[in-house]
């Protein structure tokens, strides 16, 4: 039984948990399959509360092989547990989603009324603009803020303020942006908010 309490993510069949540590010297090598009692293949509950108090609940809801099955991790973005590069897309494209949701910035939640993808795959303009807002929608453009997310060794600031260079302040904030929406011909100028 190889599965590392510390290290590897075995506290959840819903999500890929492990337990915070720090672990102690003692326990820092120690298996999962060590907190299984092997005379009646359950929890050994006392080294649980011992080693890891505030995940008893979590692992009593797992359910450990009374047969002393090899233990295994699975891919739990999968139906079958084993990865695919799709599968590892779909999950990666979801992480992302859910984190910009938590971060209060998620620009499709703060416009709920309109239908961005729809909307935006209709107007009446140039592949190239369509694919440029799309892309501004997700936070895909190439700015300081987002290549920096991508571990890409970039400056995150803007080179005409200097001030943090995200999608909104590249299009918006910046005062060379404002000066340019400035010189766009329309009826309502850029609001300053």
């Amino acid at each position: 039984m190889s599965t590392n309490i510390w290290t590897d993510p075995w506290i959840s069949l819903d999500a890929q948990c492990r337990p915070m540590g720090p672990p102690t010297e003692a326990t820092k090598e120690l298996r999962v399959s060590t907190l299984i009692s092997p005379k009646t293949k359950e929890w050994n509950k006392e080294m649980i509360r011992a080693i890891l108090p505030g995940y008893e609940s979590q692992i009593q809801e797992l359910r450990p092989s009374k047969s002393g099955a090899q233990d295994k991790l699975i891919w739990l973005a999968a139906e079958g547990g084993i990865y695919s590069v799709k599968t590892g897309y779909y999950a990666a494209i979801k992480a992302d989603e859910e984190a910009r949701q938590r971060a209060g910035d998620h620009q499709l939640e703060q416009h709920r009324g309109f239908k961005w993808i729809r909307e935006i795959w209709q107007v009446h303009t140039t592949p190239k603009t369509r694919l440029f807002i799309w892309k501004a929608m997700w936070e895909a453009l190439p700015v300081g803020e987002n290549l920096r997310a991508r571990n890409v060794n970039a400056s995150v600031r803007c080179p005409h303020c200097n001030e943090v260079e995200t999608t909104l302040h590249l299009l918006f904030h910046c005062t060379f942006a404002r000066k340019v929406w400035n010189l766009v011909p329309c009826k309502q100028p850029l609001s300053q908010h």
